[in-house]
């Protein structure tokens, strides 16, 4: 298949933005436009972007901003967002269905909190006081006693605090709601070093996360390039370099100890594995690294866009597969935006250019296609349409060709991480 000409999503784009008009501030909603005149409307499904400042839900019909909340994550399962919002002492909690973007419920908590993890299980979430951290990723705060608050938006009375000796980071909840898991950064006033560890909820203990031959995980140095959730929430992945994070810039690490890993923590029993990947991701940037899973949940793909390799991992295994070498001409640079087909028989690949899609059984190249923009996300709805973003626009491509079938104006910021079809 051939690539695809960018100019319809040029002048559909511009259709559409002349019917849409400027977007309006943020917490607004702008008025619905008329799809693009040059394409055929998209199908009824809610597209959730999410990026630094929160949470936003765009109807992929008419580019209308169904929601935008600040301060707000979606749950690991997409169903809902939780939302939190500190004033005076108080913080606010709640819960808005994902699709449409109504209110559910809400309840106040003591203190100025900010959201920290959600769970799928119940709705649960993890908070933890307001810092002052700078707005590089993971980066920790140095303190020697954290502070968690676990609290159930709409049920005042399930709410527990926790005061920690040692420095954490909630990171993500189990799949049963029963223990949170976070990262332990050492020592804690100047941190180096950071481990998974798990909060028994129920018992008020910290314990350790348990790798091969039931040891405890080491204390890892390193930096996270990406991170991705299976799709049944049972097994949270992070590719990292050992190259040192930007706190710690006066660490150097020699070329022949490069490398790369892709880190897999079972949500159910804490047990955590690490998989070294090829020499070449070891000294990668986080632009040029991608990892995504298959919604099966049996393979996972670690790509270096920069040597243009895929890597497939047998998750059950918890190993390398296979290595492949594959032309990632016309996505151009990072960052990367890697996402599986429903099926697994597809990844596809975006870049500041365009997208590619490879067939996984043999990582043959199967089609492309430029955007007017650096692609920010992908993501599938449950009927199997592509939906992809960029900085001001949404395309609904054909998935199989890539072939575009509307383009729309995105009045929402960040990255598109999920598309959900609307029962009509």
């Amino acid at each position: 298949m051939g690539t695809l000409d960018a100019r319809p999503w040029v002048v559909a784009l511009t259709t559409s933005l002349a019917m849409l008009g400027a977007c309006t501030g943020a917490g607004s909603t702008p008025t619905p436009a008329s799809p693009a005149s040059a394409t055929t409307a998209g199908p009824p499904t809610s597209l959730i972007f999410r990026s630094d400042r929160g949470v936003s839900v765009v109807d992929a019909t008419d580019g209308r901003l169904i929601l935008d909340a600040p301060q707000a994550m979606p749950s690991p399962d997409f169903a809902t967002i939780a939302t939190a919002s500190a004033s005076d002492g108080t913080t606010t909690i709640g819960l808005l269905d994902a699709v449409s973007g109504v209110p559910m419920v809400s309840s106040d908590v003591d203190g100025a909190l900010e959201l920290r993890a959600v769970s799928a299980f119940d709705g649960t979430i993890a908070l933890t006081p307001v810092t002052d951290a700078g707005g590089e990723p993971w980066a920790p705060t140095p303190r020697s006693t954290t502070h968690i608050t676990v609290a159930t938006p709409g049920d005042p009375t399930a709410t527990e605090r926790f005061d920690l000796r040692g420095n954490f980071e909630p990171e993500a909840f189990s799949d049963d709601g029963e223990s949170l898991y976070m990262l332990e950064y050492r020592p804690a006033l100047n941190p180096t070093t950071y481990r998974v560890t798990r909060l028994y909820l129920e018992k008020d203990k910290v314990w350790p996360v348990f790798g091969p031959d039931k040891r405890i995980v080491e204390n890892m140095t390193a930096t996270r390039l990406q991170q991705t959730l299976s799709q049944d929430g049972n097994t949270l992945y992070t590719l990292y370099t050992n190259q040192p994070p930007s706190y710690l810039s006066g660490t150097v690490v020699e070329d022949a100890d490069e490398r790369a890993f892709v880190h897999t923590l079972e949500l159910r029993d804490g047990f955590a594995v690490c998989i070294e990947l090829p020499a070449s991701f070891g000294d990668l940037t986080p632009d040029l690294a991608g990892i995504a899973v298959d919604p099966a949940g049996r393979f996972v793909y670690a790509v270096d866009a920069r040597d243009g390799l895929v890597v497939t991992i047998d998750a059950d295994r918890l190993q390398v597969s296979a290595t492949s070498t594959v032309d990632l001409s016309g996505i151009g640079t990072g960052p990367l935006a890697v996402r599986l087909s429903p099926d697994g028989h597809m990844l596809l690949i975006g870049g500041s250019e365009g997208v590619v899609a490879f067939d996984t059984g043999s990582m043959r190249r199967a089609t492309t296609a430029p955007t007017p923009g650096g692609v920010t996300g992908l993501a599938f709805d449950d009927a199997g349409s592509l939906f992809v973003s960029w900085d001001g626009g949404i395309a609904w491509l054909d998935a199989a060709t890539l072939h575009t079938r509307h383009v729309l104006p995105s009045p929402a910021s960040g990255g598109l991480e999920f598309a959900e079809a609307v029962a009509g």
